[in-house]
């Protein structure tokens, strides 16, 4: 796991307005969230933060965005969201030009390269754009 700083309360928003949206899924063939966590880790995923409760989410690095896992609402079977995708870096890159923040615009571009640390500040902006 890397020490990415991103926190539970910014995942497990990010994670709820997704699937309260309908873009949740599941995530693996395992049923359990820490089967499902397993096995994307196995296949190239990088985890960046860790459960601790049932109430908390994973977040997983993989396919340039991150993903928050958790429990499904009826019974905690793993399911998953979508919490910064290539969708996502464009509305926020856009925001940011559109404001002069070239700073933020930089950090797009390197979330899109991969960097997790910068996917993770994506994953703060919106947040913090959601919590307005």
């Amino acid at each position: 796991m890397i020490d990415s700083g991103i926190t539970q309360t910014v995942a497990r928003a990010l994670y709820r307005s997704g699937n309260n949206a309908g873009r949740g899924y599941r995530p693996a063939d395992s049923v359990t969230v820490d089967g499902a966590i397993a096995e994307i880790v196995e296949i190239g995923g990088t985890l960046v933060l860790t459960r601790v409760t049932s109430d908390d989410v994973a977040v997983v690095a993989i396919d340039g965005g991150l993903v928050a896992i958790g429990g499904d609402e009826h019974g905690g079977d793993a399911w998953a969201v979508r919490i910064v995708s290539d969708p996502h870096l464009y509305l926020v890159r856009t925001a940011a030009g559109q404001a002069g923040d070239l700073e933020m615009v930089a950090t797009c571009d390197r979330a899109e390269t991969g960097d997790v640390f910068a996917m993770c500040d994506v994953a703060y902006a919106l947040w913090d754009a959601g919590s307005r």
